[in-house]
């Protein structure tokens, strides 16, 4: 109920109560009183006679019923846009592509922002402001953040599981009674590797928001358009806005590489614990040393594992119980639209786990410093600040020997 029905409502309740009608009459004349002044109000609004109302509108439906209205464009975009499936079967993969479809989202929607300027079906269908356009990134950059999560929750379960291969031998050779020490200490490093990861995940909105906006080149290619738009070709071919975006390889490589500093301290960490916890224990038995030798070794950095990291499969992640048991028919569709259905992604879109390897570890991180903050200092040449003699602290202190000379009265008055 809007404002005007909100009024009309109370109005007649107040003349119902008034008149001292029962509560169904009362809730009668509430519904009629509603439905007449809606349609008073809808009369006044299509008479030739009320004040006009700015926005584009549609004078000629009747005579021209093919003519597509504001409200059938948002609609068809909105018929248009695809919605992702993230397919269990091979989740890493099915991640990436959901990736590429936010991509291609973002696209069509940044396409729609600049062509907008030109044209004039897009201006008056458009929802985005064009001091907006930045929620939109912001937006696409939270969904593809949400994605790339499993990429690196793979990334942690593979240097997890990796570790745990290679401290087997040197763990076979721990005494029973040490075992459970070594189990506590597992679990603890598990814990601790979750933590730094998860704090790594927690600023990829941040990274991926500003490959988006590097990548997408907005107020350059906003300029661009509106220069277009100046001046349009009346025999020349139509032409379309350039909404070129990075791929979700490219997407991935970069982030990884922003986070590859964080992502290999973590990893150094819990292999340089896990170390110092053996070679406390290696002192009585022989053999271990050489065994914990061979761990650092077989541990590499995230640049050359990452191949193996988003291409590894857990075996407990199989979903068949039995050996006999067939596998499961993996879905062929990535995402769906209201218009067309299903869909996929193309191959040629598949992402890559090498290229991504190759991009995250060419890439240089940039080498950003954040200033140091120094701590308030006094003045050169200013004076002394007695804080003993300050007013405030004097009538305190007065207050206080009040209260203290009050309470001990009290307990005298006791005895």
């Amino acid at each position: 109920m809007n404002d005007p029905q909100l009024i009309d409502a109370q109005s007649a309740r107040a003349a119902a109560e008034a008149a001292g009608l029962s509560p169904e009459e009362i809730a009668d004349k509430v519904a009629e009183a509603v439905a007449a002044g809606r349609k008073t109000r809808l009369a006044k609004a299509n008479s030739p006679l009320s004040d006009p109302e700015p926005g584009a509108t549609l004078e000629s439906r009747a005579s021209a019923p093919h003519i597509t209205d504001a409200a059938a464009l948002v609609q068809d975009d909105l018929y248009k846009t695809r919605t992702i499936l993230l397919k269990p079967d091979n989740i890493v993969e099915s991640s990436q592509k959901a990736i590429q479809t936010e991509l291609d989202n973002l696209a069509d929607k940044t396409k729609r922002h600049l062509e907008k300027m030109s044209e004039y079906s897009l201006a008056v269908s458009s929802k985005i402001d064009d001091d907006q356009f930045d929620k939109e990134v912001q937006a696409s950059a939270e969904a593809i953040a949400s994605f790339e999560k499993i990429s690196v929750d793979k990334m942690m379960e593979f240097s997890l599981k990796t570790l745990n291969a290679n401290t087997a031998a040197a763990v076979s050779e721990l005494p029973s009674s040490a075992r459970f020490q070594f189990a506590d200490v597992k679990e603890g490093f598990t814990k601790k590797l979750a933590e730094d990861y998860l704090g790594i995940t927690d600023g990829l909105v941040d990274s991926i928001k500003g490959v988006l906006m590097e990548s997408l080149d907005l107020k350059n290619k906003e300029k661009a358009a509106k220069e277009a738009a100046k001046s349009l070709p009346k025999d020349k071919p139509q032409t379309y806005a350039d909404v070129s975006i990075c791929t979700s390889e490219q997407l991935i490589g970069k982030t990884v590489a922003l986070k590859r500093d964080k992502i290999n301290k973590a990893n150094d960490n819990m292999l340089k614990n896990m170390n110092m916890f053996l070679g406390d224990l290696s002192s009585g038995l022989a053999g271990l040393t050489g065994a914990l030798g061979d761990i650092k070794i077989q541990i590499p950095d995230i640049e050359g594992s990452i191949t193996s990291a988003l291409q590894f499969t857990n075996a407990s992640s199989s979903p068949n119980i039995f050996p006999f048991q067939m596998p499961p028919v993996p879905s062929v569709s990535d995402f769906y639209t209201m218009a067309e259905g299903s869909g996929a992604q193309p191959d040629a879109a598949t992402p890559s786990p090498l290229a991504i390897a190759d991009i995250a570890s060419d890439l240089t991180p940039p080498n950003i410093t954040i200033p140091k903050i120094p701590f308030a200092e006094p003045f050169k040449g200013q004076g002394m600040v007695d804080l003993v003699k300050d007013k405030v602290t004097e009538a305190a202190s007065e207050q206080g020997k009040a209260a203290l000379a009050a309470s001990e009265k009290a307990a005298l008055d006791m005895f």
